[in-house]
């Protein structure tokens, strides 16, 4: 029996398959698919669909087009906060689907000052403790890394201030 109701879908780069995107979907002319963020950037993937009914007579090739390095971006904090240290604030960041886990670290100027979450699920939100210092300063950025490909990761938008906690004391008046 010939089925002519289904295409299979795969990835070509350079003129070499490098995915097979769907053995067997309908064909109806539509299919839905992230890209996903661990594939090589370049300039020269095209798709192919074969119907499986004979995938040697009919196939459709699409046009050439690029595949850009993932991005990821911090939301908050987006520059310009005042955190107090041992308090709990929201971090947010927005990439793509395919990033299932990141990190989350917080630099004072250039340098890594403390690893804030060492792995979380990719939910776009994760609070934190924010860390005692020693005395406050304005220069902290906070950097979400994608665990997978370390070389992918967004800053905060500006730096933040990272307050020192109060040491309040009620004193009692000697007579």
């Amino acid at each position: 029996m010939v089925d002519t109701g289904k295409v299979g879908i795969q990835l070509f780069k350079g003129g070499v398959r490098k995915a097979m995107i769907s053995a067997r979907t309908p064909n109806d002319g539509a299919f839905d698919w992230t890209v996903p963020p661990t594939l090589p950037v370049g300039s020269d993937y095209k798709i192919k669909v074969s119907w499986l009914g004979n995938p040697t007579v009919i196939n459709a090739w699409s046009d050439q087009f690029p595949v850009v390095a993932p991005t990821m971006m911090v939301n908050q904090p987006a520059g310009g906060e005042i955190w107090d240290q041992k308090t709990t604030k929201d971090v947010t960041w927005s990439c793509g689907k395919g990033f299932v886990n990141v990190k989350i670290e917080l630099y004072k100027g250039a340098v890594r000052f403390k690893q804030l979450v060492a792995s979380t699920p990719n939910t776009g939100v994760k609070t934190i403790t924010v860390p005692a210092v020693r005395t406050t300063a304005s220069d902290y950025r906070v950097k979400v890394i994608w665990l997978t490909n370390p070389r992918i990761f967004g800053w905060s938008g500006g730096f933040i201030t990272v307050r020192k906690a109060r040491d309040w004391s009620l004193k009692t008046p000697t007579p």
